[in-house]
């Protein structure tokens, strides 16, 4: 039995995860995927553990799926973690949608976390737009040591860091 969740419409907003993952959705096992006109907003994963914590609105973990189809994912918030907008230790793919306006210390909008097996992250369509990482790298992406990404016709820009790969930083 293969656990999936579809969001294809709706908001989920505001979610806190004080001290752990995930402020709006945290994904044990399974898939998620995200389309439509659904929007998850305004999530906040508060723990400062390095390189498995984080995203603000959505964590994915170990061997889950997550298919971002549509929709809108922002303002999401990991001051002191992760992965503002989503966090992943899974297989990520995106073809449509924006995700936008995520905070972390790595990896503002989006963290793919390789350090635990290979991930990868292949987005052949959508937007990922004005990320922040507070203090360290990659503005809207972070992509971790294992960790692979692959871009086709999409759009990563605005992205901001206080040190580098302003939209863009992969540690592979």
């Amino acid at each position: 039995h293969t656990h999936k969740l579809e969001i294809t419409g709706g908001t989920i907003e505001g979610g806190i995860a004080s001290n752990g993952n995930g402020g709006n959705i945290y994904l044990a096992t399974g898939t998620l995927t995200i389309g439509g006109d659904a929007v998850i907003t305004g999530g906040v994963a508060d723990r400062a553990v390095a390189r498995t914590n984080g995203g603000g609105n959505i964590y994915g973990q170990v061997s889950t799926i997550l298919n971002i189809n549509g929709g809108t994912i922002a303002d999401g918030n990991c001051v002191n973690s992760f992965g503002g907008n989503v966090f992943t230790r899974g297989t990520l793919n995106m073809t449509d949608g924006v995700i936008s306006g995520g905070t972390a210390i790595n990896g503002g909008n989006v963290f793919v976390n390789g350090y635990d097996n290979e991930r990868i992250f292949t987005m052949t369509g959508g937007i990922i737009k004005d990320g922040t990482a507070t203090t360290s790298v990659g503005g809207n992406i972070f992509v971790s040591a294992k960790g692979g990404l692959t871009l086709t016709d999409c759009n990563v820009s605005g992205g901001k860091t206080g040190r580098g790969g302003g939209n863009i930083y992969s540690a592979g």
